[in-house]
């Protein structure tokens, strides 16, 4: 990680689903020579409960990488406007006294979305971070077109008769 930020380098080993998708694209673009100079962004959300437009996000976390380098590092909680349920913390561990004084999706969303840019995005279960992301969007009408890559779908395609769950 010659080059990454100190910042980058704690952080990396806490974003579980992101860490994840960027282990995964970076082994994926050291076998595509053409893709060394194209940049990514991996992330990973949490949120209060399974489905939008009844659940919200609750934390977004990102790692840019560019030439098999961390780059830059996005990382915030976000205050719901309903509290956190019980049988969610304990999923993720986030709780509503930790949201106190986060900022709101307004604020947050908006420097998400300028921080991906139109960089491809990568994340583990995409469709449920996107779902998310674009509820999230869509009441705050910002654009959100980035082309997103599924670690979830690529490792089933490539190892069948496993878990391909984060832990595993």
């Amino acid at each position: 990680q010659a080059g990454a930020t100190e910042e980058a380098r704690t952080y990396y080993g806490g974003l579980s689903g992101g860490g994840v998708a960027f282990k995964f694209c970076e082994a994926l673009m050291a076998s595509f020579h053409p893709l060394y100079e194209k940049g990514y962004t991996a992330f990973d959300t949490e949120t209060t409960g399974f489905s939008p437009p009844q659940a919200e996000l609750i934390e977004i976390g990102a790692v840019r990488v560019g030439q098999f380098l961390i780059q830059e590092v996005f990382q915030s909680l976000i205050k719901p406007r309903r509290g956190i349920p019980p049988a969610v913390t304990e999923i993720h561990g986030i709780t509503d006294e930790m949201c106190t004084d986060a900022p709101s999706e307004k604020e947050v969303i908006p420097q998400f979305v300028e921080f991906i840019g139109a960089e491809p995005l990568v994340a583990q279960n995409s469709s449920f971070d996107i779902a998310f992301l674009r509820e999230a969007c869509q009441r705050l009408a910002l654009s959100f077109e980035n082309p997103v890559m599924d670690t979830l779908v690529l490792s089933r395609a490539a190892i069948s008769g496993q878990s391909h769950a984060l832990g595993n």
